[in-house]
């Protein structure tokens, strides 16, 4: 008897380009056992220190039993805080609205 098998997308974001794949998964596989089906993974895992893993913007264990249809996207390190990037934008159009004054 075959087993069934998931289709799986994996996705890659990087700064200037997005990339995907398509695999089809054994059912039942966990999210780490996949992953080495990806060239992608290999792709990601030389670019990106300690890779986390995510199902459709869902931070998610690498023990995670993959779904027909999910799609695996990696989360890269933030470059600088979410509240450090607001100010900065804030101080940017404040200097911004001040000199037209």
């Amino acid at each position: 008897m075959a087993n069934n098998m998931l289709k799986i997308e994996y996705v890659l974001a990087l700064p200037n380009e997005q990339l995907q794949e398509y695999q089809m998964i054994e059912e039942g596989s966990a999210l780490k056992d996949a992953l080495s089906s990806f060239a992608l993974d290999k792709k990601a895992k030389a670019m990106i220190e300690s890779p986390i893993y995510g199902i459709f913007n869902q931070s998610v264990e690498l023990d995670y039993v993959l779904q027909d249809g999910d799609r695996i996207e990696v989360y890269r390190p933030l470059q600088i805080d979410p509240k450090t990037a607001r100010t900065i934008r804030a101080e940017r159009k404040r200097k911004l609205l001040n000199s037209k004054k």
